[in-house]
């Protein structure tokens, strides 16, 4: 398009879905030293509410309206039932335009990687890799892991994710 956004499309018209997927130009390997993690934390916050919703109504629209809304690593995942399509653009520009970084929002999301930041470490067929990235890579953003670091998780504030939010959104 002229703006630079690309977008990609087939048809197929034995499934009656419509699925969107919104790809950031910015990932983990982007990241600041000190804030891993922080880009998969902001998509994953500004998909559970928006202005105007708290977390359980924002929920519960998309629900009643058959939507499904997911956002991490570099992209915002949207599918609907291809007649819900305005509705689901609707949403999808209200994400994108008027995040609300709802503070029950953030601490639900920080202690759900938390938690997969656990279950990572605690198996060894999972960080195997990200031990071998990390020796490989030393200096170089491919080191990173793409979940994040504790620490940096546990320090990110709403301003950092706002921040974020205008630099990468």
């Amino acid at each position: 398009l002229p703006n630079g956004l690309e977008v990609v499309y087939h048809h197929n018209p034995l499934v009656p879905h419509i699925f969107c997927i919104l790809n950031l130009k910015a990932n983990y390997l982007y990241e600041e030293d000190h804030q891993g993690g922080a880009i998969n934390f902001l998509l994953r916050v500004i998909t559970d509410s928006t202005t105007g919703y708290t977390p359980d109504k924002f929920a519960q629209m998309l629900e009643t309206n058959g939507i499904f809304l997911s956002g991490g690593g570099d992209s915002i995942v949207m599918r609907c039932l291809k007649d819900d399509f305005e509705k689901m653009l609707s949403l999808l520009t209200l994400v994108i335009t008027k995040p609300s970084f709802n503070k029950q929002s953030i601490e639900k999301t920080r202690q759900q990687i938390l938690s997969e930041l656990d279950e990572f470490w605690d198996s060894p067929i999972d960080f195997v890799d990200q031990i071998a990235k990390e020796a490989l890579y030393q200096n170089h953003p491919y080191r990173k892991n793409p979940l994040g670091i504790k620490n940096d998780i546990n320090g990110l504030t709403a301003k950092d994710l706002q921040q974020l939010f205008k630099q990468y959104v």
